[in-house]
C-alpha cells in the first residue's frame, strides 16, 4: 500500500471550506477537473452513494459523508489501481480550517507506488491551492 497525505490550512470557516470542496459539480470551474456525476448521493446529493467520473475514466464513489467534518470515497474503476480509498477531513484550527487529504492506494502495476505517491501528492496539493483561491473570491 502507498499512502499520500496532503494538508493545508485555510483562513475560512470549516462549513464553507467543506461545502465548496464537496460541490462536485463546481470542480470543473474552480479546479479545472472535469467531473461527470453519474449518480447523486442518497440522503444528500453530494454524499454517500454519489458516483463521479474523473479524467482518465476513473470512477469514484462517496462512501462516508459527515457534513463539515469528513468525506470518504473509493475508486472502483480505473487503470493502474487495484485499491484506493480517500479520506478528507475538515477540522477547525487557528481561526480557520485545516484540511487533510489522505489516500491509500494499492497499485495494480508493480513498482509504480513511488510514481503514484509523487503524482497524486502534487495533484492534491494543486487542488487545495485552487480551493483556497476559490474561497478567496
Amino acid at each position: 500500500m502507498v499512502e499520500v497525505r496532503v494538508t493545508r490550512q485555510f483562513p475560512h470557516p470549516r462549513e464553507r471550506v467543506f461545502d465548496v470542496y464537496t460541490d462536485h459539480w463546481g470542480w470543473s470551474r474552480w479546479a479545472g477537473v472535469p467531473m461527470k456525476i453519474t449518480r447523486e448521493g442518497v440522503d444528500d446529493r453530494r454524499g454517500v452513494g454519489l458516483v463521479r467520473v474523473i479524467p482518465g475514466g476513473y470512477h469514484e464513489e462517496v462512501t462516508r459523508f459527515e457534513p463539515h467534518s469528513e468525506m470518504r470515497y473509493r475508486l472502483f474503476k480505473g487503470l493502474g489501481i487495484a485499491e484506493h480509498e480517500g479520506i478528507v477531513t475538515f477540522e477547525e484550527a487557528d481561526g480557520g480550517t485545516r484540511v487533510e487529504w489522505v489516500v491509500r492506494i494499492r497499485p495494480s502495476i508493480p513498482l509504480t507506488g513511488a510514481l503514484l505517491r509523487l503524482g497524486l501528492g502534487a495533484a492534491f496539493s494543486r487542488v487545495l491551492r485552487l480551493l483556497e483561491a476559490e474561497l478567496g473570491r
